[in-house]
């Protein structure tokens, strides 16, 4: 039996781009959960109930990191990834903000 259901979920990337740049700007470093919980898992955040989940997050912190906005930030956890913004990203997240 095929499904044609999608499981992944659409996003607007420049917008959770800059989500994670904001949060890093005022948090210094932060693992990639912790990034969930600042966007979206209370009703005031910008993707609450979106479907947002933590892989999303995660991809869209590697691509920043790509992209050199962020650097892997150390943990003293094997598993965890955390993240941090380079000075480049908080050149990015200003252009974004027009500051």
């Amino acid at each position: 039996m095929a499904s044609n259901v999608k499981l992944t979920k659409k996003f607007d990337l420049q917008k959770l781009d800059t989500a994670i740049l904001t949060a890093l700007s005022t948090r210094g470093a932060a693992e990639t959960y912790v990034l969930w919980n600042i966007l979206a898992s209370w009703p005031e955040r910008p993707f609450y109930r979106t479907g947002l989940e933590t892989r999303h997050v995660l991809t869209a912190c590697q691509r920043l990191c790509r992209r050199g906005h962020v650097e892997d930030a150390p943990t003293p956890y094997v598993v965890m990834k955390a993240w941090r913004l380079t000075p480049a990203g908080l050149e990015a997240l200003r252009e974004v903000e027009g500051r």
